[in-house]
């Protein structure tokens, strides 16, 4: 009766009918969407303290060897990784860089040079040779019979080590003021070059005749002493000052810069857990951050840990486990597992409303129409 009485009424109501019609056929095309957001829940499970200031790490099994720069050489249990237990502790002042490659330890020292012991017994490791020159190693990797050594001094030296007890130096590179990191792939070498003007360069090597080492490239500048850390074709370069540098080496004469991450502060090394396409990178003073580059263009930080103390300088990542040298509390054992969080959103197609609109647009006009 209303709607005969009042025809501009019946003509409002017969609008907003339509109206609703076309929101609710609208509603049916609108659906909720489950947001996933990633973040890392990292907890301390273990820690062993080994006097001073440890530098290194390396795990093999249940057993981790660790250097510390004051106090020497320790052989740890670490099968319960809540209580990491000595085997042995070696006195090796100033140890620093450390590479474990079969039944040897071969221990970079700032005072006696290339160390090479024996750990077949890991309850008593045995020195079996040295190679000192006079330099100070800072960084180990081993190929085969051939130790390459990053020394302080004298540049990467070349050293053969087919028999442990004689190792003798086959070839060097010098070039800036110290060569303090280097990374060892079939006949290429990555080198990190430290400058008197306190800057650090990535310089690529050649390496195929030990005689006759050449630069192939010099790349990244960065400000302060570096690091890296390579993993495929990737180069991750850690920076005192300058934060994480992430490169593609694919082409090794024309790297491409994917990425600069800065944290404000130091940054002594990173370590690429492929697994979970995760960087982490030592923070030195403030612990360590997590990065995520399942997009190396843009690495997303999705952790951090910090205990209040101490000063993290090197990070091994395992599975899991991340083993965490610091320069106060020793070795750290810590765990990670996703903390993933999903939160449900309503996706609603925009163009559907529109559509809507216009229908209901055209609608009004038809009826506007029709009254003149």
């Amino acid at each position: 009766m209303v709607i005969l009485l009042f025809p501009k009424k019946r003509k409002f109501l017969s609008s907003l009918t339509m109206f609703l019609i076309l929101l609710i056929l609208l509603s049916q095309q609108a659906s909720v969407t489950r947001v996933k957001s990633i973040a890392l829940d990292i907890t301390k499970i273990g820690t062993f303290d080994t006097g001073i200031s440890a530098f290194d790490v390396v795990v093999e099994g249940d057993i981790a060897f660790v250097t510390d720069d004051y106090t020497g050489f320790f052989i740890l249990n670490i099968s319960d990784p809540t209580n990491p237990t000595q085997l042995n502790h070696t006195e090796v002042y100033q140890s620093y860089a450390l590479w474990i490659e079969g039944e040897y330890a071969f221990i970079g020292t700032f005072a006696s040079g290339l160390l090479i012991f024996d750990i077949s017994d890991p309850t008593n490791p045995v020195k079996v040779g040295e190679y000192d020159d006079g330099g100070s190693a800072t960084d180990i990797k081993v190929v085969g019979d051939i130790a390459y050594v990053a020394d302080y001094t004298d540049g990467l030296e070349v050293i053969n080590v087919s028999n442990p007890t004689t190792p003798f130096e086959i070839g060097n590179y010098t070039e800036g003021e110290f060569i303090n990191n280097d990374h060892i792939q079939d006949d290429i070498a990555f080198v990190t070059v430290y400058y008197s003007n306190q800057d650090s360069q990535l310089v690529v090597l050649d390496i195929s005749n030990h005689s006759q080492i050449s630069a192939v490239l010099h790349s990244k500048m960065v400000n302060g002493s570096a690091t890296l850390h390579v993993k495929n074709n990737l180069v991750f370069l850690s920076s005192w000052n300058d934060g994480l540098t992430i490169l593609d080496f694919t082409n090794i004469t024309k790297p491409v810069e994917l990425s600069t991450y800065k944290n404000g502060g130091v940054t002594p090394g990173a370590f690429y857990n492929e697994k979970d396409n995760l960087v982490f990178l030592a923070r030195y003073s403030l612990g360590f951050d997590v990065l995520d580059i399942s997009d190396p263009t843009n690495p997303i930080l999705v952790g951090n840990y910090y205990d209040g103390t101490g000063s993290t300088t090197t990070i091994l990542v395992i599975d899991d486990f991340i083993y965490v040298t610091d320069k106060s509390d020793g070795l750290e054992i810590l765990q990670y597992e996703d903390a993933d969080t999903t939160e449900e959103a309503l996706s609603f197609p925009w163009v559907y409303l529109i559509v809507t609109i216009a229908i209901f647009y055209l609608y009004r006009k038809i009826v506007k129409k029709e009254k003149n």
